[in-house]
């Protein structure tokens, strides 16, 4: 929350992609609204995930990603990586889009930026 408070002050509403468990994106949601943050998840329909597939529904989810205000991702995420590099694509600023999540204690390496070169 003081990261996104910190860098994104205006944003309240967060999409979520993950592959949690039910259990896991109930606990998240539930902490999340304590903290004022409206969450939204993808839940495809049962004849989208027949048609797509998990790996088309990933796709869904990164395209949605890669169109916020926002985005942090996970560190040595794929997912993550595809996302960033969209949003790199479709020009967004770099402060918007190379933000990870960082554990409590340890180190944190942010993402590598690059440049699309014309």
């Amino acid at each position: 929350q003081k990261f996104i408070k910190k860098n994104a002050p205006t944003i309240n509403k967060l999409f979520v992609a993950t592959d949690a468990s039910t259990t896991e994106i109930n606990t998240l949601e539930k902490e999340l609204a304590k903290l004022n943050f409206q969450v939204y998840f993808y839940m495809p329909s049962k004849s989208v995930i027949d048609t797509y597939n998990d790996g088309g529904i990933a796709i869904i989810e990164q395209i949605i990603c890669s169109h916020g205000a926002f985005f942090i991702g996970t560190h040595e995420s794929t997912f993550s990586f595809r996302i960033q590099e969209e949003r790199e694509i479709l020009g967004f600023d770099s402060t918007t889009t190379f933000n990870i999540l960082c554990p409590d204690h340890g180190k944190c390496e942010k993402p590598s930026k690059w440049t699309i070169v014309n």
